[in-house]
């Protein structure tokens, strides 16, 4: 109520200054969300008074009244009656237009990417740290629980892999299939596998509903999205994995929108010697979530930053990702590129 005494209150002088203040009109009504018998003869006597002219006639609550079901209160009976150039579905595009991403010429990739990821860190990661230093102190709880300053994380096995093979990290979310899991280590049956549960992921899960999703809602209102905090699980695993167990050739994937986490990992984290990615989105508007970020780049730019590093993209023929490949190309390193 406080907000809504102030947006009247600013209403009201605004309309003053036009020597209008008379057409800001508010009614407040005790009670809960609703539609009652008092607020209707509110509305109804604003009506009257400014569309009829009308101050003195009484005003009464209709005693048949009955709500309408919210169906027939559709302008457009089916949705097949929509018209096909209605923009409600994206007004978001109209207001702010997405990013036309210049590629770099020839012999300038380097500081093109060092701009870009500039931007990305002004525009959507802010809140991240300047450097991804590790965090004071890991503390390991049932050797399963992962734990820094900042972020925790759930890794298992639990048990120290073979540090003779390189590793390969992949995030363990709902985006995370077990046939998938296998399809990567049958095709890279030279690494060790380990999975990173970040917070809300399989082993830290929320409950989720769809409305009002509140955690996802609040992080928002906060300057950040869950998606980005999954980033920054995924990179301190990478350090705590890297300093505990002491395993220098690390790689890290994902599946679906997992895999374009993994990518930003390996952005901020250059430690990280290569990423694999499985079905990829083709465009953030399908996720993973950063604020902001379409006002910077899309997928396929993005993956196309971490060039020089080794990129494998498994269902990744999409013409959306030739992007990819020319950027991959435009910093000299076409043959680290693999699309499968």
């Amino acid at each position: 109520m406080d907000a809504n005494r102030r947006v009247i209150g600013k209403l009201k002088k605004i309309y003053g200054m036009y020597g209008k203040a008379d057409l800001v009109d508010e009614y407040v009504s005790p009670g809960g969300h609703a539609y009652r018998p008092d607020l209707r003869v509110a509305v109804f006597k604003f009506m009257n008074k400014h569309l009829k002219g009308d101050t003195t006639s009484k005003v009464e609550d209709s005693a048949k009244y009955t709500p309408l079901k919210g169906y027939d209160l559709r302008v457009f009976p089916e949705d097949k009656d929509l018209p096909k150039d209605a923009i409600n579905g994206r007004i978001d595009e109209t207001f702010i237009p997405a990013a036309k991403v210049a590629l770099p010429e020839k012999g300038k990739f380097a500081e093109w990417k060092k701009g870009m990821i500039a931007d990305l860190r002004a525009n959507s990661f802010r809140p991240f740290p300047t450097t991804m230093a590790r965090g004071n102190g890991y503390v390991a709880m049932d050797s399963l629980f992962v734990q820094t300053s900042r972020r925790h994380a759930i890794i298992v096995p639990s048990v120290k892999v073979n540090d003779s093979l390189p590793l390969l990290i992949f995030l363990d979310t709902p985006n995370a299939p077990a046939k998938r899991i296998e399809l990567v280590t049958k095709e890279n049956g030279k690494h060790d596998l380990v999975l990173v549960s970040p917070i809300g992921g399989n082993a830290l899960s929320w409950t989720q509903k769809s409305p009002p999703n509140n955690v996802e809602r609040s992080h928002a209102l906060l300057g950040h999205t869950v998606d980005e905090g999954k980033i920054l699980d995924f990179i301190e695993s990478v350090h705590y994995l890297r300093d505990e167990w002491k395993l220098k050739d690390i790689r890290i994937g994902g599946h679906g929108r997992d895999g374009i986490l993994a990518a930003y990992a390996a952005l901020f984290e250059p430690s990280i010697k290569e990423v694999i990615v499985i079905d990829p989105p083709k465009s953030h508007k399908e996720g993973p979530h950063f604020l902001n970020v379409l006002r910077v780049l899309d997928i396929p730019e993005s993956l196309g930053l971490l060039a020089p590093t080794p990129l494998t993209i498994i269902g990744g023929t999409d013409a959306a990702f030739d992007r990819t490949a020319e950027i991959y190309r435009l910093a000299g390193a076409a043959d680290e590129l693999k699309r499968k």
